[in-house]
């Protein structure tokens, strides 16, 4: 099918309101030349290219979607380097009482003799929404962004002079202090009444060592480097990766009951792993970001144009400046056809491929490591096909990956006028640390992703879109591999029991996964 045929049917697709992102070109033509040129576009502030608008940022973190999108060719993966970054909001320190009866109460009774003190009764309404009051206007004063949401962007730069002191001083990095979860044993990556392959010494060695190696690759990816203050507030700083678009169209085209029927399937080998569909907002499912937080591919790319580049969309208003909360856009730098271009260039982006070895030798060596791939649990949600689109490992669901790869849930961009995010209605939640567990969530009213919920990133391209995981912490596949928890410790566990040759061909075969020609 050619580009420009594949455009047709997309148009006629989004006609029909499938792409759901609120705008009408009103019969404009769209041509595919116009998209690669946007998306390869470098923009200025107060661009010509704009329609009013005022250009690039102004807070943003590059320049064009090309510089974040690369890898393998265009539309690829980033480097760490243009991860994405955000500020996350928490109470600071042991919340005791959630811990009552645990490690802290032992230990208090250990050293002291005596029951650890009984639990207070819960604060009247008015206490409790005094303090939740007085505790968001101490975190606007550092950025206003948390008037609406507790996790935001925090840009990398801004067209203003005044926003780089402001960004250093959010982060503290005169007093930037550890609160990364310390290195977790494999118990404690586990979920309730999961049985694991019981590990030798050696394995058990290997497995924290490949941990560790991903796990403190990167200091600053670790989704917990924070800021406290004397107002027992902490801000920690987490990190995405700049995933691959390759095949987005074909993602986009997997339909919601496809992914509702995905996550109704069991495994008795595997009963722990029970992902589950993003259920947003507005009740659509989401398929697109590290946490499903977008549901089609037009949402996407306008709120990557939005948030990474500072433009002002139809349907996606601009990042605000936090030095300037009322601060507005004069005008919209795309216009309704751009958009619809940027959207079906990235559509149009090729599916990666599957490698298959020179020879009947390497085809088969290849083979061996996809049956390994599968005996180990991996394609469980790494599934090779979702719907009619094959070659994809992926199930698009959200799954538990244990507290090691704990992180922000849903995260926002400021912007002027934003309305509260409903989570900002409940306490500020306290910072879990290690040997706490969050506490039970009834999945039936949860909008978005928990902290320790990912979609199941789609594994074609693989190859070429190191580093891996979704803040990049892990350098090698391996890595990648030891580091999952939750629902994915069983596949981890299983893999370190291979035999060395028998991990390579996995890796290997992982190696064909590969970007389009």
């Amino acid at each position: 099918m050619s580009a420009r045929l594949f455009s047709i049917q997309v148009l006629g697709v989004a006609a029909l309101g499938t792409f759901c992102w609120g705008i009408s070109t009103g019969g404009l033509a769209v041509e595919p030349k116009e998209g690669k040129e946007l998306f390869e576009r470098e923009w200025l502030p107060l661009d010509s290219r704009s329609h009013g608008g005022d250009g690039l940022g102004p807070v943003f973190n590059d320049t064009s979607c090309v510089a974040c999108h690369n890898q393998g060719g265009i539309g690829g993966g980033g480097a760490s380097s243009k991860n994405v970054q955000i500020v996350t909001a928490f109470k600071q320190g042991v919340d005791f009482e959630a811990a009552q009866g645990g490690l802290i109460g032992s230990l208090f009774s250990a050293f002291f003799g005596n029951p650890p003190p009984a639990k207070k009764p819960a604060p009247p309404p008015e206490d409790r929404e005094a303090k939740m009051k007085q505790e968001k206007e101490l975190l606007v004063k550092r950025h206003p962004g948390f008037a609406t949401a507790r996790s935001v962007v925090l840009h990398r730069f801004s067209t203003e002079p005044d926003y780089a002191p402001f960004r250093s001083h959010l982060i503290g990095l005169s007093e930037l202090i550890g609160m990364g979860f310390p290195f977790v044993n494999q118990s404690e990556e586990t979920l309730p009444g999961q049985s694991l392959p019981k590990l030798s010494r050696a394995e058990e060695h290997e497995l924290g060592v490949l941990k560790a190696e991903g796990q403190f690759g990167n200091s600053l990816t670790l989704g917990g480097m924070g800021t406290s203050g004397r107002d027992g507030l902490v801000i920690t700083l987490s990190e995405r990766n700049a995933p691959a678009l390759f095949g987005s169209g074909q993602l986009d085209s997997i339909s919601d009951e496809v992914l509702v029927a995905a996550a109704q399937e069991k495994f008795a080998a595997y009963p722990e792993v029970t992902g589950r569909v993003a259920k947003l907002k507005d009740g659509r499912l989401g398929r697109f970001g590290w946490k499903a937080q977008k549901a089609r591919l037009s949402d996407f790319v306008l709120t990557a144009c939005a948030v990474e580049l500072g433009l002002h969309v139809p349907g996606e208003p601009q990042s605000g400046v936090p030095q300037k909360p009322d601060y507005k856009a004069p005008g919209f730098d795309l216009n309704e056809q751009e958009c619809r271009a940027l959207i079906d260039f990235v559509a149009s982006l090729p599916q990666p491929i599957t490698r298959r070895g020179a020879n009947a030798a390497e085809h088969s060596y290849l083979e061996e490591g996809s049956k390994l791939f599968e005996s180990t649990g991996c394609a469980v949600c790494h599934r090779q096909k979702l719907g009619e689109v094959t070659g994809v490992y992926s199930d698009l669901l959200l799954h538990d990956m244990g507290t090691q790869l704990s992180d922000s849930g849903n995260y926002a961009s400021f912007a002027p006028n934003a309305t509260e995010e409903d989570e900002l209605k409940q306490p500020l939640p306290t910072l879990i640390t290690q040997g706490q567990k969050q506490k039970p969530v009834d999945e039936s009213k949860l909008v978005g992703a928990t902290r320790n919920e990912w979609r199941t990133p789609p594994l074609w391209g693989l190859r070429d879109s190191a580093p891996y995981l979704h803040d990049g912490r892990a350098a090698t596949i391996d890595q990648a591999i030891a580091l999952h928890g939750g629902e994915g410790a069983h596949a981890a566990a299983k893999f370190v029991k291979l035999t060395p040759a028998e991990r390579l061909k996995l890796t290997l075969f992982l190696r064909s996964l590969a970007a389009p020609n």
